[in-house]
């Protein structure tokens, strides 16, 4: 399977000297955004404790403090942070974790914007079985709860519930060709 792209803007000014730290994101971390009812620490997020620096990849905190990668040496690009670190520079440099200024020539983005989504799947629900058809461009086919809280991701066409009640199940892209698709909803009835 191809690596699965965040939504993101490459913010990364080089890998060479890059260094990064395991860090817990409390589950009360104010600065998030809400995406897919989901509360999100994006990408470039910037950390003053318990080092300073930047929050490598998303990471989503709805269901309470999670691990996430911390950027503390490298290099990176300002006018693609969430915010802009220009008050923290002295304490970057001081660690070794500079701001690069890009030139002429940009890199694109990682993420959605412009990207033609990926066909909703159509589900069958038989007893506790939830179907869908293949999508031609999915990575993975996502399947959540009823409060859309990921259940789990299968590259099968289908899943069993296991417990009655409300699903939703998209189509996963690499962000890169495709974005994801919109949520199809599935209701099980009955398990037997």
């Amino acid at each position: 399977m191809e690596k699965v792209f965040k939504n993101r803007p490459n913010f990364l000014g080089s890998e060479v000297g890059l260094l990064t730290k395991t860090i817990t994101v409390p589950a009360n971390f104010a600065t998030y955004v809400m995406e897919n009812n989901r509360k999100v620490v994006k990408a470039g997020t910037i950390f003053t404790s318990p080092y300073y620096g930047l929050l490598y990849e998303d990471v989503d905190i709805t269901d309470g403090a999670k691990e996430g990668s911390l950027m503390i040496r490298g290099s990176y690009i300002d006018a693609k942070l969430p915010a802009s670190a220009v008050s923290y520079v002295t304490y970057f440099k001081e660690q070794g974790l500079y701001a690069f200024a890009e030139g002429s020539v940009t890199r694109p983005d990682f993420g959605t914007a412009g990207l033609t989504a990926l066909s909703t799947p159509s589900v069958t629900v038989a007893s506790a079985d939830i179907s869908w058809a293949s999508i031609s461009g999915a990575q993975v086919y996502n399947v959540f709860d009823a409060n859309k809280a990921k259940i789990t991701s299968t590259t099968a066409t289908g899943y069993t519930a296991t417990a009655t009640g409300t699903y939703y199940i998209n189509a996963g892209a690499d962000n890169v060709n495709y974005k994801s698709s919109d949520l199809a909803v599935a209701t099980v009835s009955t398990l037997s």
